[in-house]
């Protein structure tokens, strides 16, 4: 989003005009896509005393505008840090992301004068500036989020859940098919039919986290074999792909315990987007749901 300078009627600091004789405002963005995230790392530096005084005083703060025009998605991000990292499902973008980046004022400001206004706007010129008003432009960067082919399968396309009738309570999953399916027991499919909407990340760590360990490490050893055809399904080539496209060959896979990235819990935790995390957050947030209702 390229904010139409004519709409303010105040100078504002950038790089495409005169409106202040010096000073600056400029942000550095480095990107990186990991497991179905677009994390980005933010860095504003301002040179200009006047603004530099409203952040210090709690008045402005830096923004970056996030658009993805294509899919509707826009989010704005503020932040009164000199430096920012912002994590984004990536399933929420797709083809070109734009990304703006701004200081904003956070309450009205009455009688702003910075003393690098241009001479044009008068001397002594001061403007008052409502909330939300635009003080800086900085630069504008675009984000092509479907390179090297990053535009994953969604995991649902390839994951299923399914009743096996003779379960007494136990779980297997089934990986011989292009999706694979988790088969349990009619009570435990009826839980998570109940709660998968309200607790959908409870029901995401409960069932198939601990799944997709156990088929992480067949695929690991089925890939030294190679001799069990696994390698033809569907669901295999998403996960080969995620993986590779993450900087990890199947070999390395690590069992057991340990601290490595490539270790399958924490890979598991990194292809669900950390489901854990978000799933004491469901707990949290029924805690004071709950508490409310007393």
């Amino acid at each position: 989003m390229r904010l139409n300078k004519g709409l303010t009627p105040y100078p504002v600091l950038s790089s495409m005009d005169d409106d202040y004789v010096r000073g600056s405002f400029r942000a550095e963005v480095q990107e990186d896509i990991t497991f179905g995230q677009l994390k980005l790392s933010i860095d504003y530096m301002l040179d200009d005393p006047g603004l530099q005084r409203l952040l210090a005083q709690g008045k402005v703060s830096y923004v970056t505008h996030v658009e993805c025009s294509l899919v509707g998605y826009r989010q704005i991000f503020s932040s009164k840090n000199a430096h920012e990292d912002v994590t984004i499902d990536a399933g929420n973008l797709t083809n070109e992301v734009e990304i703006s980046t701004y200081i904003v004022a956070t309450e009205n400001i009455q009688g702003y004068h910075n003393e690098q206004f241009n001479v044009g706007f008068g001397k002594d010129a001061s403007f008052d500036i409502w909330k939300g008003g635009i003080l800086a432009i900085g630069p504008e960067y675009t984000i092509d989020i479907n390179r090297d082919g990053k535009n994953y399968d969604k995991m649902a396309d390839i994951l299923a859940i399914a009743v096996d009738e003779g379960n007494p309570g136990d779980v297997w999953v089934d990986t011989e098919g292009d999706c694979l399916r988790l088969f349990v027991s009619r009570d435990l499919f009826n839980v998570y039919h109940r709660h998968k909407a309200s607790d959908r990340y409870m029901m995401i760590q409960t069932f198939f986290v601990p799944a997709i360990m156990e088929v992480l490490m067949d695929m690991k050893e089925v890939d030294k074999d190679s001799d069990e055809g696994m390698d033809s399904y569907r669901w295999y080539g998403v996960f080969k792909k995620l993986l590779e496209q993450n900087g990890i060959d199947i070999e390395d896979i690590q069992l057991g315990t340990g601290s490595s990235k490539k270790n399958v819990g924490r890979l598991a935790q990194q292809i669900f987007k950390y489901p854990l995390l978000h799933a004491m957050d469901e707990l949290e947030r029924a805690e004071r749901d709950g508490g409310d209702d007393e």
